[in-house]
């Protein structure tokens, strides 16, 4: 490789316009390797800076877990008696109480009609008083909207 230097004298003995155009070639090929460099330098850092599957896996199964913890302490609160159980009785306190409104809806759990909900889990076992871990993950699947499967039911 030679000098660029060398090739700029021929050309500017020839002619100004012509150096001037081998100046702009050479600075327009710095900008191009400085913009590929920094094309890389970004891709690498924006891969590095992603957080892989399993960290969003693990995330969202965290959040899944505080937020059955959190709708369990709200059941407690319901099951006045103590007994791990939940009346038809307590239950509709959830319809009465507007502040456990208010939290069943922050956890994006909206129960409009509390008997209705209650008959369901009812009629499905056939039972006075539903568990209290049931009732959570009974909770928990009502959150979200239905699939088509689950709307077909």
């Amino acid at each position: 490789g030679n000098d660029w230097s060398m090739y700029y004298d021929i050309l500017n003995g020839v002619a100004w316009e012509a150096a001037a155009l081998f100046l702009c070639s050479i600075a327009y090929m710095q900008i191009a390797m400085l913009n590929v460099l920094t094309g890389i330098f970004v891709e690498t850092a924006m891969k590095a800076a992603m957080p892989d599957n399993d960290a969003q896996v693990l995330a969202q199964r965290r959040a899944e877990l505080k937020q059955a913890q959190e709708v369990h302490s709200l059941i407690r609160e319901l099951d006045k008696d103590g007994s791990g159980t939940i009346s038809r009785e307590e239950f509709a306190r959830i319809a009465s109480d507007g502040r456990m409104q208010a939290a069943f809806n922050v956890l994006g759990l909206s129960i409009r009609d509390a008997d209705m909900f209650f008959e369901m889990l009812h009629n499905s076992f056939r039972v006075q008083e539903i568990e209290t871990d049931f009732l959570v993950g009974a909770c928990l699947k009502m959150k979200g909207p239905a699939s088509s499967i689950e709307q077909q039911m």
